[in-house]
């Protein structure tokens, strides 16, 4: 799928995804754009199995309406070093510090263009 197929994919969830918590102020913070479309291609080959296509969980925590309060740093820990049953995917997977950072900047955009809802 093209890059722009699954970002509406994911906005077009976004509609039926309720979001509620508190976020951090990380949530909203302005993200470079090429960072969040390079984020949405590594999210889809790394995350979305477990996260979800449209970040709904499945077999992991769902990360639009949660996980809103913590920090890019806690997110970056835990793709890097794991969390839990979540494996060490930037390890696994060999990814350099730009691209856990932009996988980071794209789940911060959809959970931001959530709050917006």
């Amino acid at each position: 799928m093209t890059r722009r197929v699954l970002i509406a994919l994911f906005l077009l969830a976004l509609v039926a995804t309720a979001c509620g918590g508190s976020a951090h102020s990380d949530v909203t913070a302005v993200r470079d754009p090429d960072s969040v479309l390079a984020g949405a291609d590594l999210y889809a080959a790394n995350c979305a199995s477990c996260h979800g296509a449209a970040l709904e969980g499945g077999a992991a925590t769902q990360l639009v309406s949660k996980e809103l309060g913590h920090p890019d740093s806690d997110f970056v820990e835990w793709i890097n070093n794991g969390k839990g049953g979540m494996p060490a995917v930037a390890q696994d997977a060999g990814l350099t510090t730009d691209e856990v950072q932009a996988i980071v900047d794209f789940v911060r955009s959809v959970q931001a263009a959530a709050l917006e809802e």
